[in-house]
């Protein structure tokens, strides 16, 4: 089946059994030139103003679809920039609880040693402690001195 494309006044060409079809591979398309169209004839001629129209619609067509093209790269191009300054704006959050982490961990280390130093403390005293019970054959007497208890640092009202 030999089909040649004829105009139309859409920006695709139509053959005179329907628009063209790209996915069949046994057609062959023709450039539209009034030698090779067999519908010049019956078609009246097109002024040059008439041209002009129709390529004007079919490069504003174009210009449309282009400047949509470029308006959509700015669009995206601004998304990207809020993207990048979030996640500046998280990079630097994430500095700053770095920071404090370390802070932190400052913290912690000194007050294990503190903890530490309590200890070794407490360690020696209870050396003391029992060094002390053993020399003297039994517990240490409590914190009363002739028969009067003395008070603690921390006050009980029932102490008395």
């Amino acid at each position: 089946m030999d089909l040649l494309p004829i105009a139309s006044n859409s920006s695709f060409p139509i053959c005179s059994n329907g628009p063209l079809d790209h996915r069949d591979e046994n057609l062959e398309l023709v450039p539209l030139q009034p030698h090779n169209n067999p519908s010049s004839s019956s078609r009246t001629t097109t002024t040059a103003t008439e041209a002009a129209a129709e390529a004007m619609t079919a490069w504003g067509v174009i210009f449309d679809t282009v400047v949509k093209g470029l308006t959509m790269a700015v669009h995206l191009k601004e998304e990207e920039k809020d993207v990048e300054m979030g996640t500046v704006e998280l990079r630097a959050e994430m500095e700053k609880m770095k920071g404090e982490m370390g802070e932190l961990k400052g913290r912690v280390e000194r007050l294990e040693g503190r903890v530490a130093t309590v200890d070794a403390e407490n360690s020696a005293l209870r050396e003391v402690v029992n060094g002390l019970q053993t020399r003297f054959g039994g517990p240490l007497p409590s914190r009363r001195v002739d028969g009067v208890r003395r008070r603690s640092h921390v006050s009980h009202p029932h102490d008395d």
